[in-house]
């Protein structure tokens, strides 16, 4: 799906998502085989998918199951901090700084979800 993770980011900027637009762009997902079987997981493989998972399902032409990567993205980046860093602010006076894409409207999501100690990094 070339223009998903797009849509995602328009949902973050607060643009509304057209469902026909959407169920369009994952229409190629959903096949029906020869024998009748059709598409019955889909999994998420983007870290913008999950933004928008709940109108994927609902644009979705059947009911499947989506997968959610984010938890298991989460923790891996967890455990190779560890490795790379150590123990992760255990006496808790450390901080967390948040990187994201050299995109301005990324800091105004990350600052609107809680996230305040956010960098951009540099193009």
């Amino acid at each position: 799906c070339k223009r998903l993770a797009d849509m995602a980011e328009r949902v973050l900027r607060g643009e509304a998502l057209e469902r026909a637009e959407l169920a369009a762009e994952i229409a190629p997902v959903f096949k029906t085989g020869t024998d009748g079987r059709r598409t019955d997981t889909v999994v998420l493989g983007c870290t913008h998918y999950p933004l928008i998972f709940r109108e994927i399902a609902d644009a979705a032409p059947w009911p499947v199951r989506l997968i959610d990567p984010s938890d298991a993205v989460a923790r891996q980046v967890e455990t190779v901090s560890r490795k790379a860093y150590g123990s992760l602010s255990e006496s808790g006076t450390g901080s967390i700084a948040y990187l994201t894409a050299p995109n301005p409207e990324y800091r105004v999501v990350f600052e609107r979800e809680g996230f305040a100690n956010t960098a951009l990094l540099a193009a």
